[in-house]
C-alpha cells in the first residue's frame, strides 16, 4: 500500500525513487490502513514543508515585484504575452524523507484522520 500511494507522484516527478521505497518499507512494517493515514499526515506536513521551502528559495518580493511589473506591462501594451511567466533555470526540489518521518509520529500522536 506504501508503495501505491506514492507511486502516482513518483510518476508525475513530484517525489524520487528512494521515498517510495522508504514508504513502501514503513507500509510493509505497519499495514495498508495505518499507511494510508500516514500518508495524509505526510502530505499535509510536506504541503507546509515545500511552501517554506520555496518561500526560502524564491526571493519572494522579487517575484512580487515582477508580476507587478508584468501586470503594468499588460495594461499598457494589452499584449498577453507579458504576462507568461519566466520559465526557471534549474527545478528546485526537497528531501521528502522528514515529511514522511513527521507524518508517521503525527499518525502515531493523533491517531486516524478520516
Amino acid at each position: 500500500m506504501g508503495f501505491i500511494v506514492l507511486l502516482i507522484p513518483f510518476f508525475l516527478s513530484g517525489t524520487g525513487a528512494g521515498d517510495v521505497k522508504a514508504f513502501a518499507a514503513l507500509g510493509a512494517l505497519i499495514g495498508p490502513s495505518a499507511i494510508f493515514q500516514t500518508f495524509l499526515y505526510t502530505a499535509l506536513i510536506g504541503g507546509v514543508i515545500a511552501v517554506g521551502y520555496y518561500v526560502v528559495v524564491y526571493d519572494i518580493r522579487a517575484k512580487a515585484r515582477a508580476g507587478m511589473l508584468a501586470l503594468g506591462a499588460f495594461a499598457a501594451s494589452r499584449d498577453p504575452r507579458c504576462l507568461l511567466p519566466e520559465t526557471p533555470k534549474k527545478k528546485h526540489k526537497f528531501p521528502y524523507a522528514p515529511a514522511i518521518a513527521l507524518g508517521y509520529l503525527a499518525y502515531l500522536a493523533w491517531g486516524n484522520i478520516v
